[in-house]
């Protein structure tokens, strides 16, 4: 596996076939300087290490229902440095999967995600203060953490339902305010879920 690092901004996909990053063989690593376009045609990227998007990351969903699977498959950071966006609201859903951490530094959803989801073995840090989806476009407009989640900022949550399937916490410096807009679960009546 070979590592790639953008220096400016990428287009993965162009909205025809199948335009998947790393499908048949996994990047080690990928990073990216400047914004990020997703097409339609390219719904996953795929490393066993770290993916670092430092500038806005945009879901082109092509309004149509699109699930967007980012996998790091040994346990690399999924790092939003920037904002994440559908380009229609409630059309783009965004699978985050890995064992280590996911990052979310800026808002998520100005433009509505459809749902959000994270995977269980690891743990996601919310440092950007919004994330926000939307059944607006036909999509179950839920968020899903099934990881640890730390709050790094004054946060609100915006969803159909958000679903906690694991611990909640402020950072360690300061606590830290949640506020949900829509339905709340906490806990999946296993293991310790405490918020």
């Amino acid at each position: 596996t070979k590592t790639l690092a953008i220096v400016g901004n990428v287009q993965f996909g162009d909205a025809t076939g199948s335009d998947s990053v790393g499908a048949i063989d996994k990047l080690a690593s990928l990073s990216v300087s400047g914004t990020t376009g997703v097409a339609k045609s390219a719904t996953g990227i795929n490393t066993t290490g770290d993916q670092t998007y430092t500038g806005a990351v945009t879901l082109q969903d092509g309004n149509a229902a699109t699930t967007y699977t980012l996998d790091s498959s040994a346990s690399g950071k999924l790092w939003f440095k920037s904002t994440v966006d559908g380009s229609n609201a409630g059309k783009a859903t965004l699978v985050a999967n890995t064992a280590g951490v996911t990052q979310f530094d800026a808002a998520v959803g100005t433009t509505s995600l459809a749902a959000l989801s994270t995977s269980a073995a690891g743990s996601t840090q919310i440092n950007g203060g919004t994330v926000t989806t939307s059944v607006a476009g036909g999509g179950s407009g839920a968020q899903t953490y099934s990881d640890a989640v730390t709050l790094g900022a004054n946060t609100t949550l915006t969803a159909s339902t958000v679903t906690f399937n694991s611990t909640l916490d402020s950072a360690l410096t300061t606590t830290k305010t949640l506020a949900i807009v829509g339905n709340v679960q906490f806990g999946d009546a296993t293991g310790s879920d405490n918020v």
